[in-house]
C-alpha cells in the first residue's frame, strides 16, 4: 500500500482516512448525545432504545466495529466512574455534618 506508481494508494489517502475518521466521530457524537439528552445509561451489553435507533445504526455503519466496541467500552468506563461519583457525594452529604462552606470563621 502507499505509493503506487508514483501516486498515493487512494486507501491510504491522508484526506480519506481523516474524513473517514470524521465521519465517524460525528456518528459517535450524534448516538451519545442522543442517549445523554435524553437521561439514558446503558451498557454496551444493553438493547439500544428505539428512540436512539437511527443513531446507533449510523454511528456503527460509519466506523470499524473495533472501534465501537473501543468506544462502547469507554463510555461504559466512564459511565461508571459518574455513577461511584454521584455515589459517593451523596452518602457523604448524608453523613456530614455541615457543608462545605460551614459556618462563618470570623465568629
Amino acid at each position: 500500500m502507499g505509493e503506487l506508481g508514483g501516486k498515493k494508494d487512494d486507501l491510504t489517502d491522508d484526506t480519506v482516512l481523516k474524513s473517514a475518521r470524521t465521519r465517524c466521530y460525528k456518528a459517535r457524537d450524534d448516538y451519545y448525545h442522543c442517549l445523554d439528552s435524553r437521561g439514558i445509561e446503558l451498557s454496551a451489553n444493553d438493547p439500544v432504545p428505539e428512540v436512539c435507533a437511527k443513531q446507533r445504526k449510523d454511528f456503527e455503519a460509519s466506523c470499524k466495529a473495533s472501534w465501537v466496541k473501543h468506544f462502547d467500552a469507554t463510555r461504559d468506563r466512564e459511565l461508571g466512574v459518574l455513577r461511584t461519583l454521584k455515589s459517593n457525594i451523596n452518602a457523604s452529604e448524608k453523613t456530614s455534618v455541615g457543608t462545605l462552606a460551614g459556618k462563618d470563621q470570623r465568629d
